[in-house]
């Protein structure tokens, strides 16, 4: 699970209107779908989102989603593992505690580089070279 991200730019937000996370996080949500959580991490030049759509939250799907203040631009992160169709809340709490992926989420300038970031379990997220 994990290895190889993809980073992806989806919206720009407009810079003159100031949001809060959750207004941030609107287009991007899951409209229009029965059922709809979030968890979102809040950073100072950062906001992490894990929007997961239909069912109950234990067996809900849903896919990551970051939005770096200073670009004012959200993006879907994907990762090279074969998991189609979204991850679980248990995958998303290992990646943030298993791969350390908050580590590049407070520090959006690094999303911005093209890297070819990759996340393991038990390791600091690394560039493949």
């Amino acid at each position: 699970m994990f290895g190889g991200m993809t980073i992806s730019p989806v919206l720009k937000v407009n810079p003159k209107n100031p949001l809060d996370a959750s207004d941030a996080a609107r287009p991007i949500a899951c409209s229009g779908r029965p059922r709809h959580h979030q968890m979102d991490r809040v950073f100072q030049n950062s906001l992490l989102l894990f929007a997961l759509c239909d069912g109950a939250r234990q067996f809900a799907i849903g896919a990551i989603y970051f939005l770096d203040r200073k670009r004012d631009v959200w993006y879907v992160i994907d990762f090279d593992d074969q998991v189609y169709g979204g991850y679980s809340v248990k995958q998303f709490e290992a990646l943030l505690k298993g791969c350390r992926f908050l580590n590049l989420v407070e520090r959006p300038g690094l999303f911005g580089t093209s890297l070819p970031w990759s996340l393991e379990m038990g390791k600091e997220p690394e560039v493949r070279v």
